[in-house]
C-alpha cells in the first residue's frame, strides 16, 4: 500500500513538470506570427515569422487599449467589430523575421493572423491609373502626412459592398512610378477592398512628396480680340494633375489688379481704346514641406470705343405728321 502511495506522488510530480515545460515560453507558432508567454503567463509576446511590411491580428473578445504595448510601431489601428479585437499594424519599412512589435497582456486567444511579405505587383494599365498619383495623399496637398492617415482611418477595412468604401483609399495593387515618382508608390489598379495591403502602400508612402505645375488656359478674351471697353468678363479654366486647389494672380499690362482668387471667373472694369496683355498666373496650393509650383498664361487684345445707342420713345403722339427728326449722339470722353 505504501509502494502504491510513492508510485502515486512519482505520476504526480512528472505530470506537474511535464504542465510547467508546456505553459514556460511554449512557443504558439502560427502562419505569420510567434506567439509566447513569459514564465508567469502575465503576458504574451508576438513576433515575425517571416520578413513582413505589415500585420494584422485578430483577437477573441474585446481587448482594453491599455492592455497592449506595442514595441515602436508608427501606424496602429485597433478595433473592435463587435465581437473580436482586430490589431492592424504597418511598419513603414521591411521588418525582419523574430522581430517582436507586440505585447498583450494575459494569455489572449489569436484567432488569425496576417502579414504583408511582399508589394510587388504586375498590374494592368487601365484608362483610371495611368496617369501617377502621389497614393496616400487624400487630402490633395501633395504630401502625405498624419491628416492623410486620419482620413484613411476612417475608410479602414471597407470594401465596395460597404456604404464606407471610397475607391480614393483603394491604392492596392500598385506599383511605383518613372521621374518624381520613381521610388514611390503610384499607379494602382483598385481591388474593391481596403485592408493590411492598402494599409502597406499607405504607410511606404508616408512623408514622401511629389508636386507637378498647374495647367492655365485662358478662354476669354482671345488672343487679338477686339472688345467694347468697360466691365469685361475674364475666363479661365484650369488642371491640377495632383488635385491640387489652385489660387490666381491677374496682371494687367504687368500691373497686379487681383491677387490670390480662386474662381474661374472675374469681372474686370477695361479703359478704352487700349491695347491690354492679359496674364495669369496660376499657383497650386499645397503642404507646408513642398514648394508651390506656378504656370503662365498671357493674351493680347484691345479694348474698343463703343458708339452710344440712340432709342426713340413717346413718338406717336406725333402721328401721322409726316417729320424729319435729326439726333446726333456723341461720346463726350472719346470722341463721336
Amino acid at each position: 500500500m505504501k509502494r502504491n502511495g510513492l508510485y502515486v506522488v512519482f505520476f504526480l510530480v512528472i505530470i506537474l513538470l511535464f504542465t510547467s515545460c508546456l505553459t514556460k515560453e511554449q512557443p504558439n507558432t502560427l502562419k505569420n506570427v510567434e506567439v509566447s508567454q513569459n514564465s508567469n503567463n502575465s503576458y504574451s509576446s508576438f513576433k515575425l515569422t517571416k520578413d513582413s511590411f505589415a500585420v494584422e491580428l485578430t483577437f477573441k473578445g474585446k481587448i482594453n487599449s491599455e492592455d497592449f504595448v506595442f514595441s515602436n510601431i508608427p501606424f496602429k489601428i485597433v478595433s473592435f467589430d463587435g465581437n473580436n479585437t482586430i490589431v492592424s499594424l504597418s511598419f513603414g519599412e521591411l521588418k525582419k523575421k523574430n522581430f517582436e512589435f507586440l505585447k498583450v497582456k494575459g494569455n489572449p486567444v489569436l484567432l488569425n493572423s496576417l502579414s504583408v511579405d511582399s508589394l510587388s505587383t504586375n498590374i494592368t494599365k487601365t484608362s483610371t491609373d495611368t496617369t501617377p498619383m502621389l497614393l496616400g495623399d487624400f487630402n490633395h496637398d501633395s504630401y502625405i502626412d498624419l491628416y492623410d492617415f486620419a482620413y484613411f482611418k476612417e475608410h479602414y477595412r471597407t470594401s465596395v459592398n460597404n456604404p464606407g468604401y471610397d475607391q480614393m483609399y483603394d491604392i492596392y495593387p500598385s506599383t511605383k512610378g518613372t521621374d518624381i515618382f520613381e521610388n514611390i508608390f503610384s499607379l494602382k489598379q483598385p481591388d474593391g477592398k481596403v485592408d493590411i495591403f492598402d494599409f502597406a502602400v499607405f504607410t511606404i508612402n508616408y512623408r514622401k512628396a511629389a508636386n507637378r505645375p498647374p495647367v492655365v488656359k485662358i478662354v476669354s478674351p482671345k488672343e487679338d480680340e477686339e472688345i467694347h471697353g468697360g466691365l469685361n468678363n475674364i475666363t479661365i479654366n484650369n488642371l491640377d494633375p495632383d488635385l491640387n486647389n489652385i489660387v490666381y494672380d491677374i496682371y494687367l499690362n504687368d500691373n497686379k489688379v487681383e491677387s490670390d482668387i480662386n474662381i474661374l471667373s472675374k469681372n474686370l472694369n477695361l479703359d478704352y481704346p487700349k491695347d491690354y496683355l492679359l496674364t495669369i498666373v496660376a499657383t497650386d496650393v499645397v503642404n507646408n514641406y513642398v514648394t508651390p509650383l506656378s504656370s503662365i498664361a498671357t493674351v493680347s487684345f484691345k479694348t474698343i470705343n463703343t458708339p452710344p445707342i440712340i432709342s426713340f420713345t413717346n413718338l406717336n403722339e406725333f402721328m401721322p405728321y409726316n417729320f424729319k427728326l435729326s439726333v446726333v449722339a456723341t461720346d463726350i470722353e472719346d470722341g463721336e
